[in-house]
């Protein structure tokens, strides 16, 4: 039964549940069979680097302690350690292996999964409180052991989620309450709008674009592009160090190994088409779209004008003859009001 106020536990358990998810961020094609793409991808993400060198023909993937500097501070040589093959050796940076960087400051994702992940779990937690509180709208005090322990009895009825019993009627004269805070659904209204805000930013931050705006219903176009727009330079980042090193490897060990965006990552990063509320109908009409800077266009009153600009345009004389019948006056109705006047003298 998992502890829901371990805090060492739980974190644990979001990190390798995010990492079950990211692990799947890239697809990798033409790997050795020495070469797991799971465990390259865990090395990168966790350690946020991985060292391709060959060892007895086979081409592995190892952590190792970086030596040595460039005239800009980059390691030049790594000690690789490895019991399972029984390899202990220095090697030369791109000389005799290549550093695969996760990103430019090789840190990882799990870094990023630690921060968040504290912060979610802290919220959990108060979350949890609040939702023991809702089942006791009193604190309890006492003034002995005994006492104390029969509240900690109750209460922890209470947590597991029995109705608690004090047995003796002695205790209550020993035991005092105090009434908790009434407002305790819009605390946890607002503890739950915290967890989604957080989430929001972790998805965000690792290339899922998450609406993180949790004061409005409807997003204009351009605020979902910047929501994805902010989602993309990490992963970017993670994409194009992959690349680069593994143009590496393929020239210093003759592969033709590649790597690409994968999953709802590939999705995401290759879709450039702005996003819409309304699509086009089955007839081929559009519908209203509403922008940031203007008002819902109204697609068929407009197709109507510019049917009737058209005809204008096409048909000048029957853009005359229309303005003509404008401007003629209702002869039809002076007449049979003359007509009137004429009949009703006759009949004088």
């Amino acid at each position: 039964m998992i502890n829901l106020t371990d805090k060492k536990g739980l974190l644990k358990q979001f990190k390798e549940n995010q990492l079950n998810k990211s692990l799947t961020m890239f697809e990798w094609q033409n790997l050795p069979d020495t070469l797991p793409a799971v465990e390259l991808e865990k090395m990168l993400q966790i350690n946020g680097y991985a060292i391709i060198a060959k060892y007895q023909n086979n081409i592995y993937a190892f952590n190792g302690g970086f030596s040595g500097q460039d005239p800009y501070n980059r390691p030049t040589q790594v000690i690789i350690n490895n019991p399972a093959l029984k390899l202990n050796n220095t090697y030369k940076i791109d000389e005799d292996c290549i550093v695969i960087k996760n990103d430019d400051m090789k840190q990882g994702l799990i870094k990023i999964y630690e921060y968040f992940g504290q912060r979610l779990i802290e919220n959990q937690i108060t979350m949890l409180m609040t939702d023991y509180n809702l089942r006791m709208p009193f604190t309890i005090s006492s003034s002995d052991d005994q006492t104390t322990q029969s509240a900690k009895e109750y209460l922890n009825k209470i947590i597991d989620g029995s109705l608690g019993v004090i047995g003796e009627q002695k205790l209550f004269k020993a035991l005092s309450v105090t009434p908790t805070n009434t407002k305790q659904t819009a605390t946890f209204s607002d503890l739950y709008g915290y967890q989604q805000f957080i989430l929001a930013q972790l998805n965000n931050t690792i290339g899922l674009a998450t609406n993180n705006n949790m004061k409005r219903e409807r997003l204009t176009t351009n605020e979902i592009e910047i929501n994805k727009n902010a989602s993309y330079p990490l992963v970017d980042n993670m994409l194009r160090n992959r690349q680069q090193a593994v143009e590496q490897i393929n020239k210093m060990f003759g592969l033709d190994i590649t790597v690409e965006y994968s999953s709802i990552w590939g999705t995401d990063n290759t879709n450039d088409s702005k996003v819409s509320e309304d699509e086009n109908n089955s007839d081929g009409t559009v519908n209203s779209v509403v922008t940031s800077d203007s008002k819902p266009v109204d697609s068929g009153n407009t197709q109507q004008a510019e049917d009737a600009e058209s005809t204008k345009e096409d048909n000048p004389e029957a853009s005359e003859t229309e303005e003509t019948i404008k401007d003629v006056p209702h002869e039809t109705e002076e007449t049979e009001e003359d007509d009137k006047k004429e009949h009703d003298k006759n009949e004088i």
